[in-house]
């Protein structure tokens, strides 16, 4: 019994000494740092989601009142959207809050609900056992309210997947 217990302390001193460690070391703030990163921006996709579901709402409503689509998203605030920072997205690499993060293609007055209006784009890379792979999250919405989220992975699409949100805009 007392063989087994000195195992496992000495186990777990190693392990605890490994994270000291890698912690302790450039590489270690690096790697945390890297890990933080991802768990930030798996947060910040769905938050972004939202805010563009949100501008689409306000580009909606924006045009039942004046009978055109605003010109630019910046438009919106404040009578639209009650924050001008619900145009910028964390993901953003520039951290200016009045920085304008979505992309806004004005619609024709015709346009119909397929039409893509909002779109933001997020580039990072990712490292997996010293090998880079470049990667893009791409959101869009439609004036109808479908989000695609696409993903590529050094520039082939991996994945895609469609949200559609209706068109609740009251």
């Amino acid at each position: 019994m007392i063989g087994g217990l000195s195992c496992i302390a000495l186990m777990v001193m190693v392990v605890v000494f490994l994270a000291f460690i890698m912690l302790g070391t450039s590489s270690g703030r690096k790697f945390s740092t890297e890990l933080a990163s991802d768990a930030k921006s798996s947060m910040e996709i769905p938050k972004s989601m939202y805010q563009m579901s949100d501008i689409r709402g306000a580009v909606i409503r924006y045009q039942r009142k004046n009978n055109r689509y605003p010109a630019s998203i910046s438009e919106l605030y404040p009578i639209y959207l009650a924050r001008k920072q619900e145009l910028h997205s964390a993901l953003d690499p520039n951290t200016n809050p009045d920085h304008v993060t979505f992309a806004y293609t004005e619609p024709a007055v015709n346009a119909p609900p397929s039409t893509i209006i909002l779109k933001m784009r997020w580039d990072y890379v990712f490292k997996d056992r010293g090998e880079e792979s470049h990667t893009a999250v791409v959101l869009t919405e439609t004036l109808g309210g479908v989000m695609t989220q696409t993903q590529y992975v050094d520039g082939i699409e991996r994945g895609r997947s469609s949200y559609d949100g209706g068109q609740d805009d009251d």
